[in-house]
């Protein structure tokens, strides 16, 4: 896989509280652009299925990841898959006290007919998706306070 984009940001929270309000899928739509709710279809674990609404498909069936590499409150990866398209979006939180660093990488794989595409989708992937931390990290934020 190539990587679309790495962003990282630095959460004013305990880890264990970001842990807490990140795996609440419920609320997901607070940082996850375009995604209008998910829902898990367990504990996050590794094989969870998570099915997302969004914005672009509101009555429609919308999209799936799986949960694996599932290590909480350190790590834990959602990949996806479109067609040709392939994401992993990898998420690891390190930190003490109340300073959590989330570092996101996201590794998207394309192949078949859309290969000729693939710096395009990754392109387009890291405009849409770059911004989730940040909103993450606003909402928790403004939750704690």
């Amino acid at each position: 896989m190539t990587i679309a984009f790495e962003t990282e940001e630095t959460v004013n929270a305990a880890r264990t509280d970001v842990w807490a309000r990140f795996t609440d899928w419920t609320r997901a739509q607070q940082w996850l652009p375009g995604v209008s709710s998910v829902s898990a279809d367990g504990e996050t674990t590794d094989g969870t299925i998570l099915r997302f609404n969004s914005e672009h498909h509101p009555h429609g069936e919308g999209a799936t990841a799986i949960l694996h590499d599932v290590v909480p409150f350190q790590k834990l990866t959602l990949t996806t898959v479109s067609g040709d398209v392939s994401a992993d979006y990898r998420y690891s939180f390190t930190g003490t006290g109340n300073a959590t660093r989330i570092l996101l990488v996201a590794d998207v794989a394309v192949t078949g007919d859309s290969e000729s595409l693939a710096e395009s989708i990754r392109e387009r992937i890291a405009n849409a998706e770059r911004q989730q931390l940040a909103l993450l990290k606003k909402a928790i934020e403004t939750e704690i306070r």
